[in-house]
C-alpha cells in the first residue's frame, strides 16, 4: 500500500490547488460582458436613524458596471429630488462606466424619502463659494465668511455672520512633559504648543462642499524665539452649504522619543466675543441623555435676596435681562455677585465626567456636576 503521508506543506498546496481551480469557472462568468442598462432611481436611507438637524454630509453610491457611462474628462451629474448635491466619481469599472459615486448634501436637506436619479442637480440660496488669496483663503455661505490663514498659528483667523464677529482665533494647540507620571519630587516638565501652518491646500470649491487641507507642525516658537516643531499634523476643513457649522478632522503623526516625550493633551481652542453683561452671557454643556447643563457668567438666581420671578426664568432660559428688572436688592449688589470665567468639563473615562468652574486663574475650582458620559456638546455665547 502506498505511503499516503502528506506533510503540512503538501497538504496546503495540495488545498490551495483545489481553491483555485474551483474559483476559475466562476470568475470567467463574472469576467462575461454585462449589458448596459439606464440608471434607475437610487432610494437613500439612514443606517442608524434620522438626524435631529442635518448639518450637511457626504456618502457613497456604488452602480453595476456598465450602467453609468460618463465621458473623459466630465462630472457626473445626479439629483437629488429639490436638494442640493454635489457629485464625483471616486471609482470606475474596467469597462470606464462608474463604480462609485460621492455626493456632498447641503444642510437642512429632508431627513427622509431621498432618491438619487441622473439629472441637474437644485441649486443652493447658500452655495459654498472659495477665494484664494496668497495670505488667506476665504470660504462663503450666505452670511458666513469664514478666512482660513495660509501661514500662522491660526486654523480659522475669523469667521463672521452678515458683517458680525462670531469666533476669532482658532488654533490647535498641545500639551508635552517629559515623563509619564509626576518624578520623586512631586513634579514635572511641561511645554505648551500652538499650531504653525505651513501649507493650505484647496480640494474643493464647492457649490455644495468646499474642503480645505490645512498642513502644518506643533510649535512652542513663542514670541520669535528658539523652540521646537514637533508632532506634523493635517487639518481638514468642511463646509457645507446650508450649514452653519464646520467639520474638523484632525490628524497627527507621532515623532517624538517614547522614552521622553509624552503627550499630556490635545485640543483646538477659539475665541468668541461677548458684549452684554456678564449676567446675559452664557454657558451650555450637554450631560447624561438628553440633559443640558446652563449657566450664565453671573447667575441671578439661588441668591439670598430674590432678582425677581420674571429676571429668574429669563436668565434660565437664555433671554435678556435688563438690570431695571432686577429687584432694588439685587440691583445694588449685582457687582458683588460672582462672575464665573472659567468652566472646565473633563471626560477622563467612557462612564465618568466631572464639571467644574472658577471665577478666574488662581482661583479654586469649585465642583458643579458630574455623570457618565457627556455627548459633546458645548456653547458659549449672549442671550
Amino acid at each position: 500500500m502506498p505511503n499516503l503521508s502528506l506533510s503540512r506543506r503538501h497538504l496546503l498546496q495540495v488545498a490551495t490547488a483545489f481553491g483555485a481551480l474551483s474559483s476559475v469557472p466562476w470568475v470567467a462568468e463574472a469576467a462575461a460582458p454585462v449589458a448596459a442598462k439606464p440608471v434607475s432611481s437610487t432610494d437613500l436611507k439612514w443606517l442608524d436613524g434620522k438626524p435631529n438637524a442635518f448639518e450637511g454630509g457626504t456618502l457613497g453610491v456604488p452602480w453595476p458596471r456598465g450602467t453609468v457611462k460618463l465621458s473623459k474628462g466630465k462630472t457626473p451629474e445626479f439629483k437629488l429630488g429639490d436638494v442640493p448635491v454635489q457629485s464625483w466619481p471616486i471609482a470606475y469599472w474596467p469597462d470606464g462606466s462608474l463604480k462609485w459615486t460621492a455626493h456632498a448634501v447641503a444642510g437642512g436637506a429632508p431627513t427622509d424619502g431621498l432618491s438619487l436619479t441622473a439629472g441637474k442637480a437644485a441649486t443652493s440660496a447658500k452655495a459654498v463659494s472659495v477665494k484664494q488669496a496668497a495670505d488667506a483663503v476665504t470660504v462663503t455661505s450666505g452670511d458666513l465668511v469664514w478666512v482660513v490663514p495660509t501661514s500662522g498659528e491660526y486654523l480659522i483667523a475669523s469667521a463672521t455672520r452678515a458683517g458680525r464677529l462670531t469666533l476669532k482665533e482658532a488654533k490647535l494647540v498641545a500639551l508635552w512633559q517629559d515623563q509619564p507620571d509626576l518624578d520623586a519630587t512631586g513634579s514635572v516638565n511641561q511645554q505648551k504648543f500652538t499650531s504653525k501652518v505651513t501649507k493650505v491646500t484647496v480640494e474643493q470649491t464647492g457649490p455644495v462642499r468646499a474642503v480645505l487641507k490645512v498642513e502644518g507642525t506643533h510649535s512652542s516658537k513663542e514670541g520669535g524665539g528658539n523652540g521646537r516643531d514637533w508632532l506634523p499634523f493635517s487639518v481638514r476643513l468642511y463646509f457645507y452649504a446650508g450649514s452653519e457649522s464646520v467639520r474638523i478632522v484632525h490628524s497627527f503623526i507621532y515623532d517624538g522619543d517614547p522614552a521622553k516625550d509624552f503627550i499630556r493633551g490635545l485640543g483646538v481652542t477659539a475665541k468668541t466675543p461677548m458684549t452684554e453683561e456678564t449676567h446675559n452671557r452664557h454657558i451650555r454643556l450637554s450631560g447624561d441623555g438628553v440633559g443640558v447643563w446652563g449657566e450664565a457668567v453671573r447667575p441671578i438666581t439661588g441668591l439670598r435676596r430674590d432678582a425677581g420671578k420674571a429676571p429668574k426664568a429669563a436668565q434660565i432660559e437664555g433671554k435678556a435681562v435688563a438690570v431695571a428688572d432686577l429687584s432694588k436688592a439685587v440691583q445694588d449688589g449685582l457687582k458683588w455677585i460672582p462672575e464665573w470665567g472659567d468652566f472646565s468639563l473633563s471626560q477622563l473615562t467612557p462612564d465618568g465626567y466631572t464639571l467644574k468652574k472658577r471665577t478666574r486663574a488662581g482661583h479654586a475650582w469649585i465642583d458643579s456636576n458630574a455623570g457618565t458620559r457627556t455627548k459633546g456638546l458645548a456653547y458659549v455665547g449672549g442671550v
